[in-house]
């Protein structure tokens, strides 16, 4: 009897090899995206030493199957680390080489004083020193290593090398040449100024003498006047100046008194609007103490008065006036004995109290003196005040800090500001 085998479904079969070929499949493609997952996250790790990438690498699932990739990660492990080494000892070559310009930051000022800047006298002191033969060399290699595809060989390295090292040398050369005509600049305005000076006959301190070149120079350097026009322009502002210090001179001192006091305000405004600098103001008042044997606050008064200051002078005008008792001093005769106390325990209490807002208003342009003097006047104790303002020398310019040293104990002084006193009342 004849058998039949029966023939097999033919889908059948081609299913059962595509369940058995994704069963082999799918985990290789699991094992190879972990694999290619875990190298991409070791790789961006920065400043790992060579055993630390090598042991992170041997972490990752399939990379302990793989010798081939084994080796290979090996061999990447001391690339990196050589690569990492030669980029480090470039970072470090260039910080010693650069120029002292860029490494140094200067300071920042808005005014120069000078046409010589600064940049200018740090390149005549330190001028770019070329690197050595050997240090051309190294830094050509280190090129090389780091940017291979831009130099491809040693020569064309060598050759960049070269030619940021004569930019570098060019570049010092004409920063020392600008310096030296910034200071044939500044000499020549500075003497055709002085000569200018000296043929008008022109006095004033040193101080304004010295502001004034400040100011005329820095307008030769910017290009707004030649030197010779500087030296005019400047010499006619000096001599105004020395005609304001003259009037001060004429006023007397013993013979203050005899001035017609109408007049001597007027001058003294029309001096203060000549003036409108606080540093000029500072040293006319200066004057005014020498010459005029008034009180340092008196000078002060007048020549930085506190009414230029709104909220300074509300302050003042509003303090309510403290009477000073008239006193017998002890041992002393007759009128002799008799005084006006200013240091009483109100008048201190009370200025220490205002001082904290007094010092708020004055700011970085009033005056310690005239404030003083204007405290003095309402009978508050003006030197509670000054003493407030040593304790607090941390809020105060330079300008105001040295106010407080000046001192008067001429008698002359006294009469004088009394004379003041009366007539400016009575304006």
């Amino acid at each position: 009897m004849a058998q039949y085998v029966k023939q097999g479904d033919i889908f059948g079969r081609i299913g059962s090899n595509i369940g058995q070929g994704l069963a082999e499949q799918i985990p290789k493609e699991v094992e190879r995206n972990r694999l290619s997952t875990g190298l991409k996250e070791l790789n961006q790790r920065r400043n790992l030493s060579p055993q630390e990438y090598f042991t992170g690498a041997l972490g990752i699932p399939g990379v302990m199957d793989r010798p081939q990739v084994l080796q290979s990660l090996e061999n990447l492990s001391r690339q990196r680390a050589v690569i990492d080494s030669i980029k480090q000892q470039q970072q470090d070559m260039n910080r010693q080489l650069r120029s002292p310009q860029e490494t140094q930051r200067q300071p920042e000022i808005s005014s120069p004083t000078s046409a010589t800047t600064i940049q200018g006298v740090q390149s005549a002191l330190n001028p770019y020193i070329p690197p050595s033969g050997q240090e051309v060399e190294n830094m050509a290699r280190q090129l090389v290593a780091n940017e291979p595809y831009i130099y491809p060989n040693i020569e064309a390295a060598r050759q960049a090398v070269n030619n940021k090292i004569a930019a570098d040398v060019n570049q010092s050369n004409s920063r020392i040449a600008k310096r030296d005509l910034e200071q044939s600049v500044q000499t020549k305005a500075e003497n055709e100024l002085t000569k200018e000076i000296q043929r008008l006959g022109v006095q004033i301190p040193g101080r304004a003498l010295s502001r004034l070149e400040s100011e005329a120079i820095e307008r030769v350097r910017k290009g707004e006047l030649t030197e010779k026009d500087a030296a005019k322009e400047y010499g006619e502002k000096a001599e105004a100046k020395s005609r304001d210090y003259s009037k001060i001179r004429g006023w007397g001192g013993i013979d203050l008194i005899t001035n017609k006091p109408k007049d001597l305000f007027s001058a003294i405004k029309s001096i203060r609007k000549n003036n409108p600098d606080l540093r000029d103001r500072r040293d006319l008042a200066e004057e005014m103490i020498g010459e005029t044997l008034i009180s340092p606050e008196l000078a002060h008064a007048q020549m930085l008065p506190v009414s230029e200051n709104n909220k300074l002078h509300e302050i003042l005008r509003s303090l309510p006036n403290i009477e000073r008792k008239v006193e017998k001093v002890a041992g002393l005769p007759g009128l002799a004995g008799m005084g006006v106390s200013p240091t009483s325990k109100k008048s201190k209490d009370e200025t220490r109290k205002i001082a904290p807002e007094l010092l708020k208003a004055m700011g970085t342009t009033g005056s310690p003196l005239a404030i003083k003097y204007e405290l003095d006047k309402k009978g508050y104790d003006g030197s509670e005040w000054t003493n407030y303002l040593a304790d607090h020398r941390g809020e105060l310019t330079g300008d105001q800090y040295s106010e407080l040293g000046f001192t008067q104990k001429s008698f002359m002084a006294l009469l004088n500001d009394l004379w003041f006193k009366y007539f400016m009342e009575a304006q």
